[in-house]
């Protein structure tokens, strides 16, 4: 591969990894109007990789300076730094807005919209099978629209527990 065509390459790279990086404040503006108003914030579950994925990724493009893998390992490799910088940003984004909102949940990593929920079916049932452990009593089955059946974890069953009364509270057509 041509050395300024690998320049290029390499300044493409780190241009798009530089504005996944930046834009993480206007994505979790963007988000968190969308969910409108905290109403019960949950505990938010800190990932100590974050720091470590955001210097360790620009070394992927950093080290096709001294080497040249051919264009379609470099593009991978490349790729790799910037669906990395994605993943770590939209899980921090989550990490920092966890809690139930007016419109929708944010937890375990996932936004999910009480628009987009069709039925919260563990709660039917849930006090009948007390012989359960906390494992389980920590989690939450939700059906939804786009994603089908998906299940969230809670720090405790208290939390899960306060969740589910809040989120019946705000929508009351998931009663059981």
């Amino acid at each position: 591969m041509d050395e300024n065509l690998q320049l290029t390459f390499r300044i493409v790279a780190y241009s798009i990894y530089c504005i996944v990086i930046i834009s993480w404040l206007p994505r979790k503006r963007k988000k968190a109007a969308e969910l409108g108003d905290c109403i019960l914030p949950l505990k938010k579950r800190g990932k100590n990789y974050f720091w470590i994925a955001l210097a360790v990724a620009p070394t992927l493009i950093f080290l096709q300076r001294f080497r040249d893998f051919g264009p379609f390992i470099n593009t991978i490799l490349s790729l790799c730094a910037i669906l990395s910088a994605e993943l770590v940003m939209k899980e921090r984004i989550s990490s920092l807005l966890s809690g139930v909102y007016k419109n929708g949940i944010v937890v375990d990593g996932r936004f999910i919209l009480f628009s987009d929920i069709l039925a919260l079916p563990t709660i039917a049932y849930e006090h009948e099978e007390e012989t359960q452990d906390d494992f389980y009593r920590q989690s939450l089955k939700i059906v939804t629209e786009q994603s089908g059946e998906i299940y969230v974890g809670f720090s405790s069953v208290q939390e899960r527990e306060n969740a589910v009364a809040t989120i019946l509270a705000q929508e009351p057509r998931l009663k059981p």
